[in-house]
């Protein structure tokens, strides 16, 4: 079966409200594949936390990270796709 690398970065919607309200780290990838088991049919999964970052707090050195970690999973030649999620969610 084909082989799906998703990295996760973190982002609003993988955060919950903290200790006085900040946002702090929730979420985590297993979990999304855990809700979805359609993903299962479409590809082997695998889910990866490369940041785990309100959206609001990424910094250049986040980014070069998230293209490192993108580059590496393309040198595989058994992965045919990588999807970055990075998720802000404004209400």
């Amino acid at each position: 079966m084909k082989r799906l690398v998703l990295l996760f970065t973190g982002g609003t919607i993988m955060m919950r409200p903290g200790a006085g309200g900040a946002l702090e780290p929730d979420v985590y990838a297993h979990d999304l594949v855990a809700e979805l088991p359609v993903l299962a049919r479409i590809a082997d999964i695998d889910a990866r936390v490369v940041a785990n970052l309100d959206s609001g707090d990424m910094q250049l050195a986040d980014w070069v990270r998230i293209a490192r970690a993108v580059h590496g999973v393309l040198s595989d030649e058994s992965v045919v796709g990588v999807v970055v999620v990075a998720v802000a969610v404004f209400v």
